[in-house]
């Protein structure tokens, strides 16, 4: 997992609570093209109200079919 900086966090600290978000193409830690997202984990017996109990966070590199 590439550190929090960036245009992760970023999209971490503009994302709505318990919305998912998306990490538009940028230039990654290695300097690849790179797109990512953002998705909210809630707990199994959600109530609908709760805030996300964490986040799962997905980078992946963007390949030359794109």
């Amino acid at each position: 997992m590439p550190p929090i900086t960036g245009r992760i966090l970023d999209a971490l600290e503009s994302m709505k609570k318990g919305a998912p978000a998306l990490i538009d193409i940028y230039a990654g830690v290695t300097g690849d093209p790179s797109i990512g997202f953002i998705a909210p984990i809630f707990a199994v017996q959600d109530d609908g109200v709760s805030e996300a109990i964490g986040l799962i966070i997905g980078v992946r590199l963007v390949s030359d079919e794109l």
